[in-house]
């Protein structure tokens, strides 16, 4: 692996999680602070929602790096065929991961100011924001195993 694709790769991974995460508490911490207090600081939602954007932009870079470590990197992890599957598995969750966080930016650009006076907007968004972070922890953990430990996806243990 060369030197600067080493150090690239780090962030190109990382960083749609980091993205992701503070999206998903900066909502979380938005809606609790003002379901307590009454008032919703609508610039806590846009940290959120900014969040989410730079999220989505790594996340398309993340999987060019993860689809360049499979077929290029030293292990050649995708000519294995037992592992095949599991780049599968994972690649489909990242489309749904692209497209889960598509649907939460469109839902809550329908209400910039008082997203929290449409109750089905409100749910919407907060349904679409969990289950996509639920799909970067899928998809950070799988990749951790084919990364580390690809014996045990094959069924080898590990």
């Amino acid at each position: 692996m060369s030197t600067l694709f080493s150090v690239i790769h780090p962030f190109t991974v990382h960083l749609p999680i980091a993205f992701f995460t503070l999206g998903f508490f900066s909502l979380c911490y938005w809606l609790f602070r003002g379901l307590t207090s009454g008032i919703f600081d609508n610039r806590i939602r846009d940290v959120g929602h900014l969040a989410t954007q730079l999220g989505i932009v790594f996340l398309v870079v993340a999987a060019l790096a993860g689809l360049h470590d499979a077929l290029l990197g030293p292990q050649h992890l995708f000519l294995v065929l037992g592992l095949r599957r599991w780049f599968a598995v994972k690649g489909t969750l990242v489309v749904l991961t692209f497209i889960t966080y598509a649907t939460f930016l469109r839902l809550s650009r329908r209400r910039r100011k008082y997203l929290q006076e449409d109750g089905r907007l409100l749910l919407g968004c907060l349904v679409t924001q969990t289950l996509g972070y639920l799909f970067v922890v899928v998809i950070m953990v799988i990749g951790t195993m084919l990364a580390y430990h690809p014996d045990f996806l094959l069924g080898r243990g590990g």
